[in-house]
């Protein structure tokens, strides 16, 4: 089975989502990587951030693994959207694979969070853990929350889900 999207097609809510992520990070980004880039068709490429983001079209845990490959090979950051079971509260799981100088180091099982006049971030479904900031320079992880209660936690979860629903079913 075929672990990660080929091809970027508007019909897909996954490739949606990912599109909806664009908003939040430096332009330009490249659709259809060059012949000679070590970017497979079906990412998205935004190299003022140094990030890929892709999308997964089978089990997670082989899409984690063939993303992990493609940010060590293309020596880049990585975004993985993927839909959750049907049922969980959260529809859509992002994943980010980090690109360090001699190895990656993944944050898991995470959701979009957005505030006003703030980066948006991608922070843990549980209350505790590392969140990615999606900085104009590229993800930027950090311990501290970019929220400062559980209130504000739950507003920005709130405005990101809002964005996403608008992303992928053009609901106002």
């Amino acid at each position: 089975m075929i672990a990660l999207i080929e091809l970027l097609h508007i019909g897909s809510p996954v490739v949606r989502v990912m599109l909806g992520l664009l908003p939040h990070l430096p332009a330009p980004a490249i659709f259809k990587p060059a012949r000679s880039s070590n970017v497979p068709a079906g990412c998205v490429q935004v190299p003022a951030a140094n990030l890929i983001i892709a999308g997964a079209a089978g089990p997670i845990g082989q899409a984690v693994l063939n993303a992990d490959a493609i940010a060590r090979e293309a020596q880049s950051d990585l975004i993985l959207v993927s839909l959750r079971e049907p049922g969980h509260p959260h529809a859509i799981r992002f994943d980010a694979i980090l690109h360090l100088d001699d190895r990656t180091e993944h944050a898991s099982d995470l959701l979009l969070w957005r505030c006003k006049n703030r980066a948006a971030a991608l922070v843990p479904v549980a209350r505790h853990g590392q969140s990615i900031v999606m900085g104009r320079s590229g993800l930027i992880p950090s311990d501290p929350t970019p929220y400062a209660n559980p209130v504000e936690r739950l507003q920005g979860l709130a405005m990101a889900s809002a964005e996403l629903r608008r992303t992928l079913w053009d609901e106002q």
